[in-house]
């Protein structure tokens, strides 16, 4: 986690007020406002096709979303993409690959891709002002 603290009077009101809600908040955003909405998860490199597929079609339905992969093992990508501060977190392995569907964390259990994909956009959808 980062602090951040703005005691320079060449920020403006706005900056500092932002600075304190980050802060108050441990960095943590909501989902309409979070850099990353969305980050998808190949169990191995073999899912790797999919799990960009899947990226590009939450980007097509208007969320921030990137694929995070490497070396690392899943529970270490995991635990990253959580502190990264990553409102949802998509997982892709065999199962979903061959079924064309994703495992929502949270929901722990598979989702065709367009339910998926509507879930995801409904919960990131900027909250409607009265």
């Amino acid at each position: 986690r980062h602090v951040v603290m703005l005691h320079r009077a060449l920020f403006g009101s706005c900056e500092r007020f932002l600075g304190i809600l980050l802060e108050h908040h441990d960095g943590v955003l909501p989902a309409w406002l979070a850099p990353r909405q969305v980050a998808v998860l190949p169990v191995a490199s073999e899912h790797e096709p999919w799990a960009r597929e899947v990226v590009a079609l939450v980007r097509a339905a208007g969320m921030r979303a990137s694929a995070v992969v490497g070396d690392a093992s899943l529970a270490r990508r995991v635990a990253r993409a959580h502190e990264e501060g990553a409102p949802f977190i998509v997982v892709v392995g065999a199962r979903e690959v061959a079924a064309r569907e994703v495992t929502v964390r949270g929901r722990d259990a598979a989702m065709a891709i367009d339910a998926a994909v509507a879930h995801l956009a409904a919960r990131c959808a900027k909250p409607r002002v009265a």
